[in-house]
């Protein structure tokens, strides 16, 4: 992870994926509108986790130009509690992909 970039390895270990299990938990009881159609797997969630932190790296990170953003603390990411920083970033990804019809 010397680059900035997420560590897929971490987050496609059996250990991450359970952990994930109560994120998804709550994000289907709590934004449930928005994944009722599409309901994500634990699995799944980990390799958005990973998009989303790449996309961070290449919009926002250290090699950027000015970046628009600053990138959310690394810290978020791992907050795998009910009703954590996890499951709210992940929650508001879902509702901005239902609201763009995506």
């Amino acid at each position: 992870m010397k680059d900035g970039g997420p560590s897929a390895k971490f987050w496609e270990s059996s250990e991450t994926i359970s952990q994930l299990e109560t994120v998804r938990l709550w994000i289907g009881k709590h934004y449930k509108k928005y994944v009722q159609n599409d309901s994500p797997s634990s699995k799944s969630l980990a390799g958005l986790v990973v998009q989303l932190l790449q996309f961070q790296e290449d919009a926002f990170g250290r090699r950027v130009n000015n970046p628009a953003l600053t990138k959310l603390p690394a810290k978020c990411f791992l907050d795998f509690k009910a009703g954590g920083a996890l499951c709210h970033i992940l929650g508001s990804v879902y509702k901005f992909k239902s609201e763009q019809g995506w």
